[in-house]
């Protein structure tokens, strides 16, 4: 699925080779041939994910440009090309180490260059850069979910990936109505009859105070869904999966916080018992 029409090429190689989903299409008009051997032959460096490392790091360009004694190398008028750059924690120019490389493939002919491959894929590395509230805060089945919408967006799907996201959002709801539902003063009937927005205000004790503030993300999702175009999605996907990931990382936070409070409760009633307990065997001074 080839991009509508080709964009201006940036002057970044990170929105090109990184960045840039798959069949998207880049225009080379009015671009000198130096500077395009230069930024799609020569060096530099990406940022990326190191599935190895298994965090972020600076990925190096192996420079395909002509080297002294070598015929000069261009970019063909039609054909293939394959960018190759190496996890800066193994070495520039060798394999020693982190073992990790990332490959970007373009396809060329005149006037325009178009992104056909990469690996490892866009989804991989946007999956494994999330932050620690997705894996400890989704089940297995929503990270499932997380994934299949990463991978559609990847793919430049986007009323698919919000279909997801939306799900993702409906379950973080619905696991703090479960929760509600215990308690002996809930009115389940009032809370059906209500829209989203006033469901989440109902549900505003049992929820992370950001989803609360950010009630009309179901409506940019169901919209999404409903009327926005594909373009309209994949411009709004981030926007859309940073906001889950706040509201992921505050539910994460206070559990941690609770647990730590928790803790350190524990452990100033067991200081106290020592002290108490030291007091209490300590022999009195004798008068003399």
């Amino acid at each position: 699925m080839k991009s509508k029409s080709p964009k201006p090429l940036p002057t970044k190689k990170q929105e090109v080779f990184v960045d840039a989903q798959l069949y998207t299409s880049f225009s080379l008009n009015g671009q000198e041939e130096e500077e395009l051997n230069k930024f799609f032959l020569g060096g530099g460096t990406v940022d990326a994910w190191c599935p190895s490392c298994q965090c972020h790091s600076v990925f190096h360009i192996k420079s395909q440009l002509a080297s002294y004694g070598e015929k000069e190398k261009k970019l063909p008028y039609r054909g293939v090309i394959i960018i190759e750059a190496i996890c800066g924690r193994g070495g520039i120019e060798s394999y020693q180490g982190c073992s990790s490389v990332f490959n970007a493939v373009f396809v060329k002919d005149a006037s325009e260059v178009t992104k056909i491959g990469q690996n490892p894929s866009a989804a991989e590395l946007e999956f494994g850069a999330l932050d620690e509230a997705f894996d400890k805060e989704l089940s297995s089945s929503l990270r499932r979910e997380l994934g299949k919408a990463i991978g559609l967006y990847a793919h430049g799907v986007g009323i698919g990936s919000f279909v997801y996201l939306r799900r993702i959002f409906e379950a973080l709801v619905e696991e703090a109505h479960e929760v509600a539902r215990q308690d002996e003063n809930w009115d389940e009937s009032e809370y059906h009859r209500q829209r989203v927005s006033e469901k989440l205000e109902l549900l505003r004790g049992y929820l992370p105070s950001r989803l609360v503030q950010t009630a009309h993300l179901y409506g940019i999702l169901s919209l999404g869904i409903h009327e926005l175009s594909e373009e309209d999605c994949l411009e709004s996907f981030e926007l859309v999966k940073g906001a889950i990931e706040l509201i992921l990382k505050e539910r994460h936070e206070i559990k941690r916080y609770e647990s730590l409070v928790k803790e350190v409760s524990q452990k100033s009633q067991q200081l106290q018992q020592n002290v108490s307990s030291k007091q209490l065997n300590k022999k009195p001074r004798s008068n003399a």
